[in-house]
């Protein structure tokens, strides 16, 4: 009988989640995850900071929003300079 391999979770020291939902999507959530990407690989930090996108985070009328953990903190109305 085959078992599975086991899973390897890397440790980050951030985890950056950013508000994928109908009005933040609208005003731009796609370019704002594109450049907080963008400026953590040209800083060397991609291995150590995970952005991922998710559903609504709620506060919808200042989207697009962000909220970084640790430590818990939130970005309201992010915009792609």
């Amino acid at each position: 009988q085959r078992t599975k391999p086991e899973a390897k979770v890397r440790d980050y020291e951030a985890h950056v989640l950013v508000c994928n939902g109908g009005d933040c999507k609208k005003r731009g959530a796609k370019d704002v995850r594109a450049a907080l990407k963008g400026e953590l690989r040209a800083a060397g930090m991609n291995r150590d900071v995970r952005i991922d996108s998710v559903g609504c985070l709620g506060l919808c009328k200042h989207g697009p929003n962000a909220v970084v953990y640790p430590p818990g903190t939130w970005y309201l109305g992010l915009v792609r300079d």
